[in-house]
């Protein structure tokens, strides 16, 4: 069960942080880690949050060139631009359920270096700017290893929970 969700807001002049903001989100609908996708839909409670990300509609090919905007290790990675590569497409991940007849339940796996507190975090396409994946995972083994929850599950799972809306900026936001 969840109660309120704290959305942490750094903003930093340099290497000194000068502010600090806490969002209060509800989670409108998510996904068991271990059962289904490990996704999570937030809907903050101020309107100083504003669309604008735009999720890829296909999968990208292997090579193309990414980058990682987000926080690794947490507070103290605020901000970081990682570039990388991605490596390959539906890789199982030990702990999610996945098998070879649904790519829907496995992840793609990025050369990109980016390390724990990296989870949620958005993968762009370097030319397009839109989005590919949102990091789940860091390899233990290799640093340069993240993998990320494709775009093609994450509109499965909004399709699935009808918050498609959430991924789709043609399709209106319920006023609810």
């Amino acid at each position: 069960s969840f109660n309120e969700v704290e959305i942490i807001r750094y903003e930093f002049d340099g290497e000194k942080k000068i502010s600090e903001t806490i969002i209060l989100a509800e989670v409108l609908r998510y996904s068991n880690i271990d059962t289904g996708y490990d996704l999570a839909l937030l809907k903050t409670k101020t309107k100083s949050c504003k669309n604008g990300i735009e999720f890829a509609s296909s999968e990208p090919k292997i090579g193309t060139e990414v980058y990682f905007v987000g926080s690794p290790m947490g507070p103290s990675g605020y901000n970081s631009y990682i570039r990388g590569i991605v490596s390959a497409h539906g890789r199982g991940v030990k702990g999610m359920q996945f098998t070879n007849s649904n790519p829907f339940l496995c992840l793609d796996q990025y050369s990109l270096p980016v390390m724990g507190g990296a989870s949620g975090g958005p993968i762009f396409d370097f030319k397009t700017h839109k989005v590919h994946g949102l990091v789940v995972r860091v390899s233990q083994v290799q640093a340069t290893i993240a993998f990320a929850v494709p775009t093609s599950v994450i509109r499965k799972f909004a399709k699935e929970t009808d918050c498609e809306w959430a991924v789709d900026n043609k399709i209106p936001v319920p006023k609810e």
